[in-house]
């Protein structure tokens, strides 16, 4: 058993902008040209994750996400 030994920092950190997007808006993941498939995936699962839990203010939305130069941008669409 060890005494004092600091927890680490809560990984519940939101990493994308769902709550304060709407209908238009964007944001860019930079990513590596041979991840971009990859980034893309993950935004989109976790995207339709947060959209299945605040369904009162995003559940009639659903997102875009399409590589460009650099990485990913997503965008906030209407379904």
């Amino acid at each position: 058993m060890e005494r004092g030994v600091a927890q680490p920092a809560d990984k519940g950190t939101v990493r994308y902008p769902w709550a304060e997007m709407v209908e238009g808006d964007s944001f860019f993941l930079p990513a590596p040209e041979d991840e971009q498939n990859r980034v893309a995936v993950r935004v989109r699962v976790a995207a339709y994750a947060w959209m299945r839990r605040h369904p009162e203010t995003h559940g009639d939305w659903r997102v875009s996400a399409r590589k460009v130069e650099g990485g990913i941008r997503v965008w906030m669409v209407a379904k």
